[in-house]
């Protein structure tokens, strides 16, 4: 039996060994995806920072985050994810000539609102961030590349790719000339050779955005940083590259483009697989900001929670069109909760442990299977074409057939097979960007020392209005012996205040020399913990200002007066220690771009 249950530990943490497939935009085929290398080249489009980001933008980095955990997490594979980030576009500097801010502080704040609703939507951000404006060297010398094989020429308003050269088939995402909508995307300018040639470099004479170039001042178009950005991390070949479908034409479309163009002039596929996130569609127009129908992420995340959008997410395919309504939202709601609610059942009714034995092997053998069959059916799941709503399904049907035997009450169900199913999918919802909510049992244990803090907070409060009965000084240390016995025993530290009572796991700072107390204090310490190791108080108010010394008795005037310029002169100084702490952060988030 023993045995058995190892080797069911070992099997449910390997990786799936089903190769995964998904549907390359280009070819249309399923294509399966393999690691050639060490990694997995992989890069998104990332936004123009503009404006805040709306729900179209999270469903899109939602959906990549899926696939690439799914990837990495469930098949093993080691991902180099890249990111570029457009912080000089004509829509920043129309904002930027309309605001008189500068183009920078306005691409740099969005940036960093951006980065702020990933982390809020569980997204994690990729290994290397670049920006456009710290690439145009480079932009500035792949377009020279170019130029001199022919592929580019010049007009009196920049330099232009020749989507007609005999040197390069354009064909892969063009669209078809009745396309209407695809083809209103192109830019116009009289001295194009061709509706289809795109710009490479646009001239501009305005010094504030623009910069020197063999073809005079000016920046880059807006398709060139792309190839440029991949380029310079992954070379001449990409496995992956995802982005929005609205960048299918003519974006994707030119990156490709160019990017053959450079390498090999046509000669083989740049880019191995193209991936395309649907759009959103809100009263059955695509939801963009040109048409003033957003949703941000910041007002969608004071409704939904970040698991509530991801179910929403799981439960549409990633490059299907999406209807978003609060019916859609409330039934992903609904199906998370729902999903949690019964894993966190299972495993409450599985630590009680008097009911559920290990059975005989019949049952572990039957339950075994049925999770390895369920398990087999997740993979082959997430291997087509990433059909994440078949997992959750399939995750629910194995739930419900664990709570059934749990509620019929009778010796149907291994006990430790059954808890190590729910926390295999805990690990599996993990693994796809989920984030648990306490377990019952931990949230129990809270909710006990809450009710026995504030019963004793009670019975004190009552005794100190008479400190000269012996009833009451015998029953105010019995409250001294179970705030010491709870630190002995379990580690809880009760924190008595003047009109509330708190607790906290692990001691409290033990008592200094007076002056190394004041002049050495942590920096990092909050405020309101400053006296709270201090053994010469035995109360405090709201803020963690002591009002009592340790005989129970009011502090005198004075002695507040100086606490509180104390408080005031260390709440600067922990001001200031978390400024600098969001700096260090903000930091390390550009290293590790």
């Amino acid at each position: 039996m023993i045995c058995r249950l190892k080797l069911f530990q070992r099997q449910i943490r390997s990786f799936s060994t089903v190769l995964p497939r998904l549907v390359d935009s280009v070819s249309g085929e399923l294509k399966v995806i393999q690691q050639k290398g060490k990694t997995l080249s992989w890069y998104s489009c990332g936004p123009t920072v503009y404006d805040s980001s709306h729900v179209g933008h999270a469903r899109t980095y939602v959906q990549i985050d899926l696939l690439q955990r799914i990837l990495s997490r469930r098949f093993g594979m080691n991902i180099h994810s890249a990111m570029g980030i457009t912080n000089i576009d004509d829509k920043i500097i129309n904002k930027s000539r309309q605001t008189m801010i500068p183009w920078q502080e306005i691409a740099s704040r969005y940036e960093e609102e951006f980065i702020n609703d990933m982390q809020r939507l569980n997204v994690k951000m990729p290994m290397s961030v670049v920006r456009v404006s710290d690439m145009i060297p480079e932009i500035v010398d792949y377009i020279r590349v170019l130029e001199d094989k022919g592929i580019a020429y010049k007009t009196s308003s920049g330099i232009y790719f020749d989507t007609q050269s005999s040197l390069y088939k354009y064909e892969k995402l063009v669209p078809s000339i009745s396309d209407v909508e695809s083809q209103s995307r192109l830019a116009q300018d009289p001295e194009k050779r061709h509706p289809r040639d795109f710009a490479l470099w646009k001239r501009a004479d305005d010094i504030d955005y623009s910069w020197d170039s063999p073809w005079g001042r000016g920046r880059p178009g807006w398709h060139i940083e792309c190839s440029v950005n991949c380029h310079s991390l992954f070379g001449d070949h990409l496995d992956v590259h995802a982005g929005g479908i609205d960048l299918r034409f003519p974006h994707h479309c030119n990156e490709i483009a160019q990017c053959e163009a450079y390498s090999g002039g046509g000669g083989g596929a740049w880019c191995d697989m193209m991936l395309h996130i649907g759009h959103i569609f809100i009263e059955g127009r695509k939801m963009s900001k040109s048409l003033k129908n957003f949703i941000t992420i910041d007002q969608l995340l004071q409704t939904y929670s970040a698991n509530d959008f991801r179910m929403f997410c799981m439960l549409n395919h990633y490059s299907a069109r999406i209807q978003l309504d609060d019916n859609g939202l409330v039934e992903a709601q609904r199906q998370w909760k729902a999903l949690e609610a019964s894993i966190h059942r299972v495993q409450t009714e599985l630590s009680k442990g008097s009911r559920f034995g290990d059975s005989d092997s019949r049952v572990v053998r039957r339950w075994l299977e049925k999770w390895n069959e369920t398990k087999t059916k997740i993979d082959e799941s997430l291997a087509n074409d990433s059909n994440t709503r078949q997992v959750v399904s399939e995750t629910q049907n194995l739930l419900h057939e664990i709570e059934k035997c749990l509620l019929e009450n009778r010796q149907a169900l291994a006990g430790r097979v059954a808890s190590l199913i729910a926390n295999e999918m805990i690990d599996l919802y993990t693994d796809l960007g989920f984030v648990f909510d306490a377990k019952p049992t931990e949230m129990r244990d809270k909710e006990m020392i809450d009710a026995l803090c504030e019963f004793r907070s009670a019975v004190r409060t009552i005794c100190l209005k008479d400190t000269h009965s012996e009833v009451s000084r015998e029953v105010l240390q019995a409250c001294d012996a179970l705030r010491q016995s709870a630190s002995d025993r379990f580690g809880i530290t009760i924190i008595d205040g003047k009109s509330d009572v708190r607790w906290v796991v692990g001691p409290l700072p033990k008592k200094q020399p007076k002056k190394a107390k004041q002049e050495g204090l942590n920096p990092s310490v909050p405020p309101s913990e400053m006296f709270l190791g201090n053994s010469e108080f035995s109360a405090f108010d709201k803020e963690g200002i002591p009002t009592h010394d340790k005989d129970g008795k009011p502090l005198s005037a004075s002695r507040l007066k100086k606490l509180r310029k104390q408080y005031a002169t260390h709440s600067l100084i922990h001001s200031k220690w978390l400024e600098q702490k969001k700096r260090c952060v903000c930091l390390l988030v550009d290293t590790t771009r």
